[in-house]
């Protein structure tokens, strides 16, 4: 309440107007109420009076008239300043407000929700949604029995977040996930703990459970606090069939992968394609073939295939003469049935005999090679054949285990088998 006083002489009636006018204060009265929330240029209202009725004057004559006269109005407005300006807080914590003044007296503060009291100087704010308070003081001072004194008024924007993690919900056994704080204040301290035992402070984490984990990171000494679900799925179980073949160049086996959705297979040469679960291989060298499946969750794991490349340029006819049917008919059938190439025992430790019977019976000499799966030739031997018969004895203890073959030309007719030495 503002009161201004002068206008008022005897036998006269005084009325007054108000500035400035962007505080919209209307009254022809000697007192008006000042709204608070208005500030008046440099803090001050200004009061003008105007008395109107008979006076004496100089000249003859009683004159009704108007004219200003200097007036008083009870007090000026106190000093007031609030902070912090514009603070940020998580739900669940608090920030102390403070109002400073120079001249006021009493402080009073609204709205009340939040508000540890709605009196003093300073306060501690604890809003869940961003609150604006505001607070007023009065100049005791400046109080006349018709008002309570000069008051001045500020506010204070209370923002409110709520604390919240990003990080993945799942990830793959193996994998490590990044758990961060959504929205960061600045001057927060965060503590995180989780059900595997984890401890760790700071705005972001990086861990690798191997089991499904729960954190749970809190502020302002617990006041805040979140929790985060993470989710460890296993590994997907990767398998392909077959997982070792036996081929000549120009077999196409089929490797089949299980377990999966999508498969990636390396290396891509001599496979039909480098995806898909089944693909056929004709390598020209022994190789092993790895797969990576991926499972509907987005998990990864590997599994292995060797492809072994036989027979490269040993017998001529590859395809025909690696394959265990043809080559048994062929030894069987190519000659007559008093025609053949024995070797016994088969699997043998190196050490073998050779039966040979080429279905004639004339003398004649012929040439024994050995050879390895790759082709390479390791022993060469002329034996004698009597009345087209021979059987003899071998010795190659040295020899490593593997597969061996056995040829026998004789002018230019050939026989060959197979054998294994197993150590």
């Amino acid at each position: 309440m503002l009161e201004a006083s002068g206008a008022d002489l005897t036998g006269s009636t005084g009325t007054y107007s108000w500035s400035p006018s962007n505080v919209d204060l209307t009254s022809s009265s000697g007192q008006i109420t000042y709204a608070y929330s208005n500030t008046a240029a440099n803090g001050s209202v200004i009061a003008t009076g105007t008395t109107t009725g008979p006076y004496n004057s100089c000249s003859s004559g009683d004159k009704n008239t108007s004219q200003p006269f200097p007036l008083n109005i009870a007090g000026d407005f106190p000093s007031l300043s609030v902070s912090p300006s514009s603070p940020t807080i998580y739900s669940g914590c608090s920030v102390n407000l403070s109002a400073i003044s120079t001249n006021g007296e009493y402080f009073s503060w609204s709205p009340g929700n939040g508000l540890n009291s709605i009196s003093g100087n300073e306060v501690t704010a604890s809003p869940t949604i961003t609150t604006t308070y505001y607070v007023n003081t009065v100049d005791l001072n400046t109080s006349t029995a018709n008002s309570e004194g000069c008051c001045s008024s500020g506010s204070i924007v209370v923002n409110v977040e709520q604390l919240s993690v990003t990080g993945p919900a799942s990830i793959c056994i193996g994998s490590t996930a990044t758990l961060s704080i959504s929205d960061v204040i600045s001057g927060s301290t965060y503590s995180w703990s989780s059900t595997s035992s984890l401890s760790a402070t700071g705005s972001s984490i990086t861990d690798n459970p191997t089991t499904s984990t729960t954190y749970t990171v809190s502020t302002c000494s617990g006041d805040a606090s979140v929790q985060f679900d993470l989710t460890v799925n296993p590994l997907p179980n990767i398998t392909v069939s077959p997982s070792s073949a036996r081929v000549c160049t120009c077999d196409t086996p089929t490797l089949t992968a299980y377990g999966g959705i999508s498969y990636l297979w390396s290396p891509s040469a001599g496979l039909s394609s480098a995806t898909g679960s089944n693909v056929t291989a004709t390598p020209t060298v022994t190789t092993t073939y790895t797969v990576t499946g991926t499972d509907g969750k987005g998990c990864i794991n590997t599994a292995i295939s060797t492809v072994e490349s036989i027979c490269i340029g040993v017998l001529g006819d590859c395809c025909e003469d690696c394959d265990d049917d043809l080559l048994k008919k062929k030894i069987d059938t190519a000659f007559n049935t008093s025609q053949y190439l024995k070797i016994y025992p088969d699997p043998n430790n190196g050490n073998f005999t050779l039966n040979i019977s080429t279905g004639d019976t004339s003398n004649s000499y012929a040439s024994i090679s050995i050879f390895n799966m790759m082709g390479s030739l390791l022993f060469k031997n002329s034996i004698a054949l009597n009345n087209g018969l021979y059987q003899g004895s071998f010795s190659y203890p040295n020899l490593p285990s593997g597969m061996y073959f056995i040829e026998m030309d004789e002018s230019g007719q050939t026989m060959h088998t197979k054998f294994n030495i197993v150590h």
